[in-house]
């Protein structure tokens, strides 16, 4: 064998098992950021499914109706989900709902009805101080009559 020949064959080997490895990474994992800009961890302790949006000023996306989302993510009953943010975020905040509206609006946006809003938008635009690497938590409890959002580090 040649040393071209072997050089090409361990360089498609060492590309495959690459492809191989990034391809079974968790992809949620990898939206997230290192921690930098802090983290928030959300309790889903309420008897059905919450939909959440993690935001803050220097994020760009626009999901559920809402802009300057970082993340968002359905939590089921008795779940939890964590959000790392990266460096440079600053004044973060979360919206929390418990329906959304055909098309996935949260009920949370200002797309939404003023009705559906106050009825099933359980935090909006609730402001969480984070701090780099620090994780608050913040639990989401209660029933359809009375919901809380509780954050604390």
């Amino acid at each position: 064998m040649t040393k071209k020949f072997l050089i090409t064959l361990f360089s498609i080997l060492f590309m495959l098992s690459t492809a191989y490895a990034d391809s079974t990474k968790d992809k949620t994992q990898n939206l997230q950021g290192p921690g930098a800009g802090g983290q928030i961890l959300i309790n889903n302790d309420t008897d059905r499914y919450i939909y959440v949006t993690w935001s803050g000023t220097g994020c760009a996306g626009i999901k559920q109706g809402l802009s300057l989302v970082c993340e968002n993510a359905k939590i089921e009953s008795g779940g939890s989900q964590l959000y790392k943010y990266n460096w440079g975020v600053t004044t973060t905040w979360i919206n929390v709902a418990d329906f959304l509206l055909e098309g996935g609006v949260s009920a949370c946006s200002p797309l939404a009805a003023k009705s559906v809003q106050e009825e099933h938008c359980l935090a909006d635009h609730h402001v969480v101080k984070t701090k780099a690497h620090k994780t608050n938590t913040c639990d989401v409890a209660g029933h359809p009559e009375y919901y809380s959002v509780e954050c604390y580090r």
